[in-house]
């Protein structure tokens, strides 16, 4: 009878590991980033490669490259980076600390100038705070390289923080992640890239949606998580649609209206009226603006009861 204990013992534990784990969402990874996302000084380079991204100056004393969008803060956020080599002259990295619209308040070295190899693991983001001056909402990552033809190795380079549901215990259902089949409208292109959720708005559009077409069951006390990496160029709004059980579509519902940063957002199925009959779901993703492009990291869907 024992072992009979234990194992129900375990089971409950397991039950509730799977309530509160949800995997730290990736804020930022120099590894995956498009050409585009990076921007860079005149003469200065960014090389990615399978093991190593490089950052490469030309025939200047001074050069940097930063991202083309900021991040959300909060004091969970840490940092991951491994300074590979540096060669022909230095390297270093600096925090760029946001008010909540973008509004520059003060540049944090995040290591002194580096000629050697450096790395910096699991280390908070609250410790390289701006001394005075509001508490940053969003932050910018700038390397900057001192010396002609400076080249830094960055094995590593990356930015986390833990994704929580605001919902307390949520009983996990579904997470779309690493494989996601979509369809998407003409004006759209959507596709998976190394485990993000890559779409843009194509030219000459202005709206358009594609559909994540793997439905999961309704459920009355459901709640849907976003994780947005970036967002640039306009914004986003999350659409439920409703089935019956036969595959009668019932009604489409926007759980998330008007997003125009990156960032965790989370809503509950109870504060809107499904209608009667509604047996399963589907979320389409709706892109409003100009050429308008989002990175998301995953869609996690779940319920309180």
């Amino acid at each position: 009878m024992a072992w009979r204990l234990w194992l129900w013992l375990l089971f409950v534990l397991i039950g509730f590991a799977q309530e509160e784990t949800v995997p730290d969402r990736i804020v930022f990874d120099a590894f995956n980033l498009q050409p585009s996302e990076w921007k860079m000084s005149p003469e200065v380079s960014v090389i990615q490669a399978s093991a190593t991204v490089s950052i490469r100056a030309g025939n200047v004393d001074s050069g940097w490259t930063t991202l083309q969008y900021d991040m959300p803060f909060t004091s969970e956020t840490v940092i991951d980076l491994d300074l590979k080599q540096v060669r022909e002259g230095r390297f270093s990295v600096q925090i760029e600390w946001l008010q909540e619209g973008g509004e520059f308040i003060a540049a944090v070295p995040l290591f002194p100038s580096q000629a050697s190899a450096y790395s910096i693991q699991n280390q908070k983001l609250t410790e390289f705070l701006p001394s005075s001056g509001e508490p940053p909402k969003r932050f910018r990552l700038k390397l900057w390289t001192e010396g002609k033809g400076c080249e830094a190795q960055l094995s590593k380079f990356q930015v986390r923080a833990p994704r929580a549901w605001r919902s307390g215990k949520v009983r996990p259902i579904f997470s779309y992640e690493e494989k996601i089949s979509t369809k998407n409208d003409t004006g759209v292109e959507a596709k998976m890239e190394k485990g993000i959720l890559h779409a843009v708005l194509r030219p000459q559009k202005t709206s358009a949606a594609f559909l994540l077409k793997d439905p999961v069951p309704y459920e009355p006390k459901g709640v849907v998580m976003m994780d947005i990496q970036t967002l640039q160029g306009g914004s986003l709004e999350l659409h439920a649609l409703c089935w019956d059980n036969r595959g009668q579509f019932l009604k489409e519902i926007p759980l998330l209206k008007e997003i125009s940063q990156s960032g965790l957002y989370e809503t509950s199925f109870a504060i809107f009226t499904f209608p009667g009959g509604t047996g399963r779901v589907s979320f389409k993703i709706w892109l409003s603006g100009k050429e308008t492009s989002v990175r998301i990291s995953g869609l996690h869907y779940g319920s309180t009861s």
